[in-house]
């Protein structure tokens, strides 16, 4: 008990009410604690989202440096093969989907709106792989310059 009654006679109504609602806020206080503590799933999103922004502004300021450094003729060949690769894509995509059965459709759809919950790390993937082929690009442009043709 809290100590309100004496040790010789029974605590009051008002004494058992006061006990029990400082019990009920312990509890309460010990269970959010508790919570808190065991929501892997929050904690992992949270650091999910924190390395996807992380690799984000990594990305965008590699991609700032490379495109400061190839070459213009470069980038716009690089541009125009981005769009022709997207055209195809979506030529495909069509193609595709008027020939998928609906089963494989559906299974598909699920996965489209998992993706489009995860989309910044989604992004922040194709990003580092956009950066990658730049790199590469602008390795294979020097080489040629300088007489290697690798």
């Amino acid at each position: 008990m809290t100590g309100d009654a004496t040790p010789d006679k029974d605590p009051t109504p008002e004494e058992l009410r006061r006990e029990i609602e400082h019990t009920r806020e312990e509890l309460g206080r010990t269970v959010e604690e508790l919570a808190a503590r065991t929501d892997v799933r929050a904690r992992a999103q949270d650091k999910a989202h924190e390395a996807a922004e992380q690799v984000s502004r990594t990305t965008a300021r590699v991609g700032r440096r490379l495109r400061e450094k190839v070459p213009q003729p470069v980038q716009d060949s690089a541009d125009r093969a981005s769009h022709r690769v997207r055209d195809t894509a979506a030529r495909a995509g069509h193609l595709v989907q008027d020939r998928t059965p609906e089963p494989i459709r559906a299974r598909t759809d699920r996965g489209l709106r998992i993706a489009q919950r995860h989309r910044g790390a989604l992004l922040a993937g194709t990003a580092a792989v956009g950066g990658t082929v730049a790199v590469g690009g602008a390795v294979l442009l020097a080489r040629r310059r300088a007489g290697g043709h690798r």
